[in-house]
């Protein structure tokens, strides 16, 4: 079982083997930390101690001599009480001058030096690319504590350093990037889930419509004896059109005007149609021949006989 404590070591750290110990970088073997010591003139009898912190971890040598460790100046292998580290910052805008750098690393260590990196957008442009390089003296225990995400008010800086686990930006848990973060395809599915869930959807409410009874194949179809031929539908009947009088003939067209002649021969004098889908009576404009010349209201009339 994993259990994890978040403990201030500070109190527990022993300044006289901690000021005596180098670390091999790299993930090597003890024979290969021990040839590189070798080359660095530390012979197997300086040294005290030879351990690493965790699998796959590197290699940490205890002299016994603390003059002697802090003299190690070699590629590869660094003194825990003194190292320089190579650090970058991200994400400071330009107008911020470095002095912030140095006023949040200053519990970690000592600022050496602050320059600004460039990129190149062609062959005769050079530009800031707003990433900043540092140089920072301090220990390897002080290096554990150098945050990663600094919040500064209204910007920010990120904080990375070479061979340092790195963080998530999505979880802001170290040791994977945003994009191999567990917690991601989680979500995902998540939200996958509640698309399909049935109680996430809105409940839309459609009139139930009556099937129509399937055509039987042996019914005989009658024909039609007189009239227009109607279309079947399956899902209408038809309805007979009211009877009218004379009388109301005479009430909704009326007498003709004076400027009118008489109308078409083979008219009807009102022409109206039944919708069987809205079951209402639809009047159509009367036909009929004007003296005038043609007028605006053409389109609305059937202007082919002859003009008088």
């Amino acid at each position: 079982m994993f259990r994890h404590f978040d403990i201030d070591l500070s109190p527990f750290l022993d300044n006289s083997i901690y000021e005596r110990t180098l670390r091999i970088e790299g993930r090597i073997s003890r024979d290969e930390a021990l040839k590189r010591l070798t080359n660095a003139g530390i012979s197997s009898k300086d040294i005290s101690g030879l351990y690493r912190e965790g699998e796959n971890s590197p290699w940490n040598a205890v002299l016994h001599s603390r003059e002697q460790a802090g003299n190690v100046n070699v590629e590869g292998i660094k003194y825990l009480a003194k190292m320089i580290l190579d650090l970058r910052v991200h994400w400071l805008p330009l107008y911020i001058n470095d002095d912030i750098i140095k006023e949040v690393l200053s519990p970690f260590g000592h600022v050496i030096d602050v320059t600004r990196d460039t990129t190149i957008l062609d062959k005769d442009t050079i530009t800031l690319n707003g990433t900043r390089l540092v140089k920072l003296q301090t220990t390897e225990f002080d290096s554990r504590h150098i945050p990663h995400i600094v919040s500064l008010g209204q910007c920010g800086m990120l904080i990375t350093m070479k061979g340092r686990p790195p963080i998530c930006l999505k979880c802001r848990k170290s040791g994977h990037l945003r994009k191999d973060c567990p917690e991601k395809a989680a979500s995902y599915a998540s939200v996958a889930h509640n698309r399909r869930s049935p109680a996430t959807q809105p409940i839309i409410t459609v009139p139930e419509v009556p099937a129509a009874p399937a055509p039987q194949a042996t019914d005989p179809i009658e024909p039609q004896t007189s009239g227009a031929s109607v279309p079947h539908s399956p899902q209408a009947e038809l309805i007979d059109p009211p009877e009218i009088t004379k009388e109301e003939i005479d009430i909704i067209v009326g007498e003709p005007d004076s400027d009118e002649t008489t109308l078409t021969e083979g008219c009807e004098k009102r022409t109206e149609l039944f919708d069987v889908d809205t079951l209402e009576w639809t009047e159509i404009r009367r036909k009929k021949k004007l003296k005038s010349a043609a007028t605006e209201d053409d389109n609305f009339m059937d202007t082919s006989g002859p003009k008088v």
